[in-house]
């Protein structure tokens, strides 16, 4: 039997799906801009989330033995936040500049809004919960198992 909508909970690893629907959205829509925003627009906000997309993955492939481990898998989940936050903020400098108020149907500014708050969540979400498990320190791990 198949689970409600409302009763299911994010998989462990939303944030790299939503990261990626981010990633593609984006792509799509500011290839539909004009071509005279392409190098001063365009390109900076798609390699920002190109680079939010790479954060994610690095953070999500790194094991927590130590604290150094958690402070870098930390600091890559707040660098793709960063870049997460740096794309609302300037895509609402774009549509406010570039009066595409017109084209929010278009351009689909709704669905991005919905993508962007989703991935910020789910990526405080993930900081909140690490910060949770590693606040009582990292337990000592052994390279071998006794039998």
């Amino acid at each position: 039997m198949a689970t409600k909508v409302r009763d299911r909970n994010p998989s462990p690893i939303q944030f790299i799906e939503t990261m990626r629907q981010l990633i593609i959205h984006t792509d799509q829509y500011l290839a539909k801009l004009p071509k005279n925003a392409r190098f001063t627009k365009t390109v900076p906000l798609s390699q920002m989330m190109w680079k939010a997309g790479s954060f994610v993955i690095t953070a999500n492939g790194i094991k927590v033995k130590n604290e150094q481990d958690y402070l870098l898998r930390r600091e890559m989940f707040q660098k793709a936040l960063g870049a997460v936050n740096s794309l609302d903020f300037h895509l609402s400098i774009l549509i406010d500049t570039e009066n595409y108020h017109s084209l929010i149907s278009e351009f689909g500014w709704e669905n991005w809004g919905k993508l962007i708050s989703e991935e910020r969540r789910l990526i405080l979400g993930i900081i909140a919960k690490d910060e949770e498990k590693y606040s009582q320190g990292i337990p000592p791990q052994t390279s071998e198992q006794k039998v």
